[in-house]
């Protein structure tokens, strides 16, 4: 864009003001040549300048002109449209010609206005610079609809255009896939066998392990994690030959809340945890957090919401530094993930089983109080398992 538009303007006018008198019928401008887009030209800015001054406070009104300053210009001298002619297409054209406006129209930072070397632009403009003049644009093409100067508003046109191209695509899902959880779980587990077992190290390794495991078992939140006790942990008698039945009651430290059920999986991953903290299994029903801080002597203190967040990163950004070579997509998608892509991988997981919504919603959601924010919520997921 830079190299189609060169258009020899000097003095550059440095106000709409000044653009205004450039555009007067009366004298012959050297810039202008057409009658008819001068005379709509200066209809169209006066228009504008009386907007600016009625409708905004002094910083934004100087926000604002400053990007009316510059797309002004652009419609005269490089599109040579009237603001009433411009299309969407024409819109597209003056975002190209922000990622590289020509060097006849940049001039270096503070420059006077009145100074003759003073232009609209020091160079490409940035995406959040891009953003904010495209918003202005749209404001001032619905005040012109409403004034009745043009017909319609194509910056509005462009921005739900691309809004349905957008929405059409597919976002990357907020989980971890199998095959790559799978192989997160592996690493893990080989973590916990290269340290000495009973060392600081390997309680680390399978409190990580623990984490990960249980959380996409369970779909349990962090916050809600932090809070069980052993005392938390039920088992039902077998009444026929299936095995033992566990549960979980979970809450918060303000509520208690209902129980969710636990698979074996998530029972296995208690176990094992117990068993490197040396607490036998089944353990006794006592206040001793599931999840505690390292060490024999700090077992009765609970890590914090932030601690499983910290744990969790950790875990997945020392996998991901195993695994750069051989696995570079896993590697940058576990650098990628939070531990609420533990509990939308547990919903995908539940659904590709057989489970019912009803089901899920049971035991991921806070059961005490359903909100609609929850259900929403979980409806969201269920589309996204069902995609």
């Amino acid at each position: 864009m830079g190299a189609q538009a060169e258009p020899s303007i000097c003095p550059f006018p440095p106000y709409l003001e000044d653009l205004r008198a450039l555009c007067h019928p009366d004298p012959s401008s050297p810039a202008l040549h057409e009658e008819t887009l001068r005379s709509t030209a200066y209809t169209e800015v006066t228009t504008i300048l009386r907007w600016l001054s009625s409708a905004f406070a002094p910083a934004t009104k100087r926000a604002y002109e400053k990007e009316v300053h510059r797309f002004c210009c652009w419609a005269l001298f490089v599109a040579r449209k009237p603001l009433r002619a411009m299309t969407r297409g024409d819109l597209e054209a003056y975002e190209t010609f922000l990622l590289d406006p020509p060097g006849s129209w940049c001039a270096i930072r503070n420059r006077r206005r009145n100074d003759g070397a003073w232009r609209p632009f020091e160079g490409a403009l940035s995406e959040k610079s891009r953003t904010f003049a495209f918003g202005v644009l749209e404001n001032l093409f619905s005040f012109l609809v409403d004034a009745k100067i043009v017909v319609q508003n194509p910056v509005r046109e462009l921005r739900r255009l691309r809004k349905a191209i957008t929405s059409g695509r597919k976002k990357p899902s907020a989980s971890l896939p199998w095959k790559s959880f799978d192989l997160l779980v592996e690493q893990l587990k080989a973590e916990c066998l290269r340290v000495r077992a009973g060392s600081r190290q390997h309680l680390e390794a399978e409190r990580m392990l623990f984490v990960i495991l249980f959380m996409a078992s369970t779909g349990i939140r962090a916050e809600e994690l932090v809070c069980v006790r052993l005392s938390d942990l039920c088992c039902l008698p077998p009444t026929s030959y299936r095995d033992e039945s566990w549960s979980l009651f979970i809450g918060s430290a303000k509520e208690r809340l209902e129980s969710i059920s636990l698979n074996r999986t998530a029972v296995y991953a208690i176990w094992r945890y117990l068993t490197a903290r040396g607490i036998p299994f089944p353990p006794a029903c006592s206040s001793v957090p599931l999840l505690s801080r390292l060490g024999s002597n700090q077992q009765s203190i609970p890590l914090t919401r932030d601690a499983v967040y910290y744990l969790f990163k950790k875990a997945l950004s020392r996998v991901a530094d195993n695994i750069e070579r051989e696995y570079p997509e896993d590697a940058s998608r576990f650098r990628k993930a939070t531990p609420h892509w533990l509990r939308v991988t547990y919903c995908r997981n539940a659904a590709d089983t057989g489970h019912s919504l009803p089901t899920i919603q049971r035991q991921v959601r806070h059961r005490s109080i359903v909100t609609t924010a929850d259900n929403v919520q979980i409806q969201n997921v269920w589309r996204l398992l069902r995609d």
